[in-house]
């Protein structure tokens, strides 16, 4: 029996369907015509939650943030022209940090190219730089060995996606006119179409990679071997909860303590602690502390740390240093590292404990050198402490551990780059509060912040808070209507501290007559009126007891609210520095 068909929708249909069978469960699609095949067959897929967003760069961001949450691929569907570039910015950090995303474009067929045909641009591997694969489609004569090639790209993209180089992949689709699939000008014999079966693609499952680096692991054991004063460093990363009590059980074996982070999750947890080290930012501003506390090895998991004073001391150092990244990408901004081990932090701690067993059980490290460093970061801690007891409110170095306070275990905490996460990384102290921890540090750019949080807040149960600076907020703020549109739960605290606060603590703050209007950037915004023009809640706290108690209010409406915390930037960066010469001082002190 022939049937009367339209081949975009027909193809896309296969290609949804292929890609729902391989277990994608999210869709984010920006309004076009050109994509009409796509929107329409994606939104036809019960299997598939389609979300529509109006701008295409919230879009990108926005299917990042699932992925973070829900660790399978996002499928990303935009049309022809401009609205193409405007995923490039989450293309570029989904690439950074290896995130699996699926970018659909629609394009103008061939005939259509190079002609002044109204939105059109060159779209083919427009992303050739931040993406793992790109695949230029052709929608051709449909038959069943085009159904079933349709379907072999859909399972391509969803391994390319998720395999040995996660990251995002690239289909451009050029679709010619009809595109509404009411309107049939192709036949096909109906058992055809019928008979287009499931297509299992070969290679879903990761396999290990310490085999091909067997002479890499017997070295990084050597090392260890040899070295009785370590260091372990725990940078941002994807860690799974087993590859956290891994890492914790390996540096407590050693007896090398670990400096975790502020955008790891190693400060977070119920799990042991008694060898994490959070006021690392302190103790490397002493002089004295850096000249008697030099490692033999440092072991590097995740991603190169934030502090720069940590990557400062990481360059000057002699130590021998490994870094851990199943990618095999080096993650060392000085290019001093001495060993890559290319596989999981799993794997690479199993196999390392086998090889150290190998070599020698007798195997001992320095737990004097252990716990000296303990009693500097104890130290840090105490001054800390009683530094931030202090502070009065809006002080930016109170409000850090002011949130982990008032926050629920079990909730996601989403920490926007510039200086909110160089506050967490200088003052959030360990907790045993379960958290999880969220944040864009890939190119640690300040757009897309609130979609990426959106993002998260949509697939996940638990309630989700972002903490973003202001002008991280105005550079997403359209992403508000999202909330409006899905009815996402989101609550926002706001560091507004009228413009680029983070400059303050750089040498171009001082006495340069162009550091206010080209550095700090005050954008004289009052948020409240755009923040209720969304439909959201805006909240001002006058005290430090109404921030917690409004954070608490917040989270338990389950709306989309903004808690707005006006701070001074100068006065905040001249408490910072206080803190750290304070402290430096003790430490000089008591070595």
């Amino acid at each position: 029996m022939i049937q009367k068909i339209n081949r975009n929708y027909l193809f896309s249909q296969i290609f949804a369907s292929q890609l729902a069978d391989l277990g994608i469960t999210n869709a984010v699609v920006s309004p076009g015509s050109r994509n009409t095949p796509l929107t329409l067959a994606f939104a036809d897929n019960p299997k598939i939650d389609l979300t529509p967003i109006i701008d295409e760069r919230s879009a990108g961001f926005f299917a990042l943030g699932i992925t973070k949450k829900n660790k399978r691929p996002t499928v990303v569907i935009t049309t022809s022209g401009t609205a193409v570039a405007e995923l490039y910015p989450a293309i570029i950090e989904a690439y950074q940090l290896r995130i699996p995303l699926i970018i659909l474009t629609a394009d103008r067929p061939n005939e259509l190219q190079n002609c002044g045909s109204n939105q059109t641009i060159n779209q083919k591997n427009i992303f050739k730089n931040h993406i793992v694969w790109f695949f230029e489609s052709t929608i051709s004569k449909p038959d069943y060995e085009s159904m079933i090639n349709i379907k072999r790209l859909a399972a391509k993209a969803f391994v390319k996606s998720v395999s040995k180089k996660s990251g995002p992949i690239h289909i451009n689709f050029p679709f010619a006119k009809p595109l509404e699939p009411w309107v049939k000008i192709d036949t096909i014999e109906k058992t055809v179409a019928d008979n287009v079966s499931f297509y299992i693609p070969r290679i879903l499952n990761r396999t290990s990679t310490v085999k091909g680096n067997h002479k890499n692991f017997i070295a990084a054991a050597g090392a260890i071997q040899k070295s009785k004063k370590g260091i372990i460093i725990c940078g941002n990363g994807d860690y799974s909860d087993q590859s956290i009590t891994s890492i914790v059980e390996f540096a407590g074996k050693l007896n090398y303590p670990i400096f975790a982070d502020g955008s790891s999750p190693l400060r977070f947890g119920k799990f042991e602690k008694s060898d994490i080290i959070t006021n690392f930012n302190s103790m490397l501003r002493s002089k004295k502390f850096t000249r008697k506390f030099q490692p033999e090895i440092i072991i590097q998991f995740g991603n190169a740390p934030t502090s720069n004073i940590l990557l400062d001391f990481f360059e000057k150092s002699n130590a021998y240093k490994i870094l851990i990244n199943r990618f095999n990408e080096l993650k060392d901004p000085s290019r001093t590292t001495n060993l890559i081990l290319n596989s999981t932090d799993l794997e690479s701690i199993e196999y390392l404990r086998s090889e150290l067993k190998m070599l020698d059980s007798t195997f001992e490290s320095s737990p004097k050198w252990s716990d000296n460093l303990k009693r500097m970061d104890s130290l840090c801690e105490t001054e800390k402490v009683n530094f931030l007891k202090k502070e009065r409110f809006p002080s930016e170095t109170k409000i850090v551990n002011d949130i982990i306070k008032a926050i629920p275990s079990g909730c996601n905490l989403f920490v926007s780059n510039s200086m909110p996460i160089r506050d967490f990384d200088y003052f959030a102290s360990s907790s045993t509060k379960e958290i999880n921890l969220f944040n864009n540090r890939g190119a640690s750019g300040i757009d897309g912040i609130i979609s990426t949080a959106l993002g998260i807040a949509k697939v996940s149960e638990n309630p989700t808070i972002l903490v973003s600076g202001d002008l991280s907020f105005y550079h997403n703020i359209s992403a508000m209507q999202i909330s409006n549109q899905e009815r996402i739960n989101l609550t926002v605290i706001l560091i507004n501290n009228g413009g680029g606060g983070i400059f303050n603590m750089l040498p171009v703050s001082k006495e340069n007559p162009h550091y206010e209007k080209y550095f700090h950037t005050p954008h004289g915004l009052e948020f409240s009126k755009i923040i209720e023009g969304f439909g959201a809640e805006y909240l001002l706290p006058n005290t430090s007891n109404e921030f917690t108690s409004m954070i608490r209010s917040a989270i338990s409406k389950n709306c989309f609210s903004v808690i707005d915390v006006k701070t001074d930037a100068a006065k905040s960066a001249t408490r910072r520095r206080l803190f750290f010469k304070q402290t430096a001082e003790i430490i000089d002190r008591k070595i």
